[in-house]
């Protein structure tokens, strides 16, 4: 049976789980301690519960399976649960939150481990591994796929290619679209797709009481607002997406120029007014640090413009060929048609897996050059290649928000400009001087800060960052529907240190 027949057949079910019947009796109801852990006999009843595999601590491949939840090698062994459960389907879902309820455990949930920070890992407690879940199944005619959390971008691209259409991914290919969409989703072409929550029509769920339910805009609409951008602090486990797809833009034009940072000044002094010359969907991308093959730093600009034909998409971003006279390109300055595939690849290798990596980042109001003077001086002290500062914002003269309604979703907070700085390095004696490069860079842009994003905001420097993410209206809505759906605190919250 495929995931839509699944999901034509078991979807009126599935909504019969109202948000009413989440609630456990306050007389049953037990609180969930952090650290409880069960016998051996206990995982293995489990085990024989399961299609998937449990992992206990005492396993022999337990840490090697730990290591391998994130992606970033420096958080690997910061912390651990006391068992992972490897989940082969909704069903298997379903039994272990019932086995965390019944032995006091708390549970977080991972789809693909791409955080930066490592949210996925706690201290104590049970990590439901979703990344057997990625089965996709695409409706061509209706526009409509339904898509499993574990599905890489990169595969659901691939996947939508040869029909014609496409989906809002991230941008590197091996963001599981789990993460990704709970987060909010800022990816390809968001100037005209918007985020990819918002491209979600309906998720089945696990919730808190153990109950495979399905929320849409009609039913459990709590859980389904609460699912578009709660990010992991999120309190039930997504089975299943159901997702409206767009017709491929079949022309892609890429764009990318280097300069010395000496030139920083006078690139920032241009940019404004070429930035308000483009087409409001072009993205572009400001960064400075040592991306020069040299390792040299060094300021660059890149911009990318889907369209329907190659003229439209080069016609997108004249406006950034018309350079300032005063700066001189180092290099050969890229300017050509892609493929989506090669764009997915060009991002790949600015985030390079078996690295140690820190990273932050905050929205903004304030134009690229103001970020620029801010921060030019800290990118000659930045930590190897790929490292950077990165500068993000749409063309256009009035910078899209494109944040949803506050009605339709927790995703809340955004602006005109977003800035992050990215660290990559080796050796673990680097850390604390790698971490520090990335807050100071933080620091000094922090005048201009709006907020943060929940998917890539380094939530481990304060208690207050995760709230810093939302708006004040959908925290509190957050707080609670925390309370009213997950009464007893089953589901890890944000990670606050």
């Amino acid at each position: 049976m495929s995931l839509l027949d699944f999901s034509r057949r078991q979807t009126l079910r599935l909504m019969t789980g109202s948000a009413c019947a989440l609630l456990v009796p306050a007389a049953l109801q037990k609180s969930v301690r952090a650290n409880p852990t069960p016998s051996s006999s206990d995982f293995l009843a489990l085990q024989k519960s399961l299609r998937g595999n449990v992992v206990p601590k005492e396993n022999a491949t337990f840490v090697t399976t730990r290591q391998s939840m994130v992606w970033n090698k420096r958080v690997s062994d910061l912390r651990s649960p006391d068992a992972i459960v490897q989940v082969a389907s909704a069903q298997d879902v379903v039994a272990a939150v019932k086995f965390a309820r019944a032995n006091r455990m708390k549970i977080a949930v991972r789809s693909g481990g791409h955080n930066y920070h490592g949210t996925v890992l706690r201290d104590g407690g049970l990590l439901l591994d979703l990344s057997r879940l990625r089965a996709i199944d695409i409706n061509a005619p209706r526009h409509r796929a339904s898509v499993q959390p574990a599905v890489k971008s990169g595969d659901f691209a691939a996947a939508l290619a040869p029909h014609g259409l496409a989906f809002p991914v991230g941008h590197c290919s091996d963001v599981g679209l789990g993460g990704y969409i709970l987060n909010g989703g800022f990816g390809w072409n968001m100037g005209e797709w918007g985020p990819a929550c918002m491209s979600v029509t309906g998720i089945e769920m696990v919730t808190a009481s153990g109950d495979l339910v399905y929320a849409d805009e009609k039913h459990n609409r709590d859980l389904f607002w609460a699912a578009r951008g709660a990010g992991p602090g999120f309190f039930a486990v997504v089975t299943r997406f159901d997702v409206t797809l767009y017709p491929t833009r079949p022309a892609i034009q890429s764009y990318a120029v280097n300069f010395d940072l000496d030139a920083a000044p006078t690139i920032a002094k241009w940019l404004p007014a070429a930035i308000r010359s483009l087409h409001p969907t072009v993205e572009i991308d400001i960064a400075l640090g040592p991306i020069d093959s040299t390792g040299k730093a060094v300021i660059g600009i890149s911009a990318v413009a889907f369209a329907s034909s190659e003229a439209e998409a080069s016609g997108r971003i004249e406006p950034l060929r018309s350079l300032p006279m005063q700066a001189k390109p180092i290099g050969p300055v890229i300017d050509q048609s892609v493929s989506f595939k090669d764009l997915l690849e060009l991002t790949d290798s600015g985030f390079p897996g078996n690295k140690r990596m820190a990273g932050d980042q905050q929205w903004s109001e304030a134009s690229p050059d103001a970020l620029i003077a801010a921060a030019q001086h800290l990118a000659r002290d930045a930590p190897p290649a790929p490292s950077a500062i990165v500068i993000v914002c749409m063309g256009g003269s009035a910078q899209a928000h494109l944040m949803p309604s506050p009605d339709q979703a927790a995703l809340s907070r955004g602006g005109g400009t977003f800035i992050g700085a990215y660290a990559f390095w080796d050796a673990s004696a680097e850390d604390a001087s790698s971490r520090g490069w990335v807050r100071s860079v933080l620091d000094a842009t922090a005048p201009y800060r709006l907020g943060g994003y929940i998917g890539e905001a380094d939530l481990s420097i304060s208690p207050d960052r995760a709230r810093d993410c939302f708006s004040t209206a959908a925290w509190e809505r957050l707080v609670v529907l925390k309370k009213k759906l997950d009464p007893d605190d089953l589901f890890y919250s944000y990670l606050t240190s």
